[in-house]
């Protein structure tokens, strides 16, 4: 599977979903190497939880996901102050978002509107970017299927 434009160049960025294989290590000796690339997945909400997974990729393109976090009925400065508790958060780049969230619909004060996007922004979250809207999302999905009920399964 080639590596799709927006994680980087492809001469220097692993493939995604390398085999498609999935494996569980809750191994406490297991230690991830810092010069492994840092990316996350970010979906602001509203009605729902706001989420955020983080994952490292290795020098084989194997996808490691690393932590989660799952936060209802916060704003955008409390969930970035929770998120920047996280190991590792702040070299994930990019962070790639549900493109929902970079629409201008959020009413201001001055009569204006800004995106939730926005609101991040400037609170400091730069790596923050817009995922694209292709099929590449299904792989995303099919990761997410496999860690949704790894204690019981």
């Amino acid at each position: 599977m080639p590596v799709p434009s927006w994680l980087g160049d492809p001469e220097t960025t692993p493939q995604l979903a390398k085999n498609l294989y999935f494996t569980t290590s809750r191994d406490p000796a297991f230690e991830i190497p810092p010069y492994w690339k840092a990316i996350g997945g970010f979906d602001h909400g509203k009605t729902n939880p706001t989420a955020f997974l983080l994952a490292r990729v290795d020098t084989e393109g194997t996808i490691y996901l690393v932590s989660e976090y799952y936060q209802p009925m916060l704003g955008p400065h409390e969930h970035l102050t929770n998120l920047r508790t996280i190991p590792g958060f702040e070299q994930a780049s990019p962070i790639l978002a549900d493109p929902s969230i970079f629409y201008r619909s959020q009413a201001q004060s001055d009569g204006g509107f800004k995106a939730i996007a926005d609101i991040y922004w400037e609170a400091g979250l730069e790596q923050l970017v817009e995922a694209p809207a292709t099929a590449e999302i299904a792989g995303m999905e099919r990761l997410l299927e496999h860690w949704r009920d790894l204690d019981n399964n």
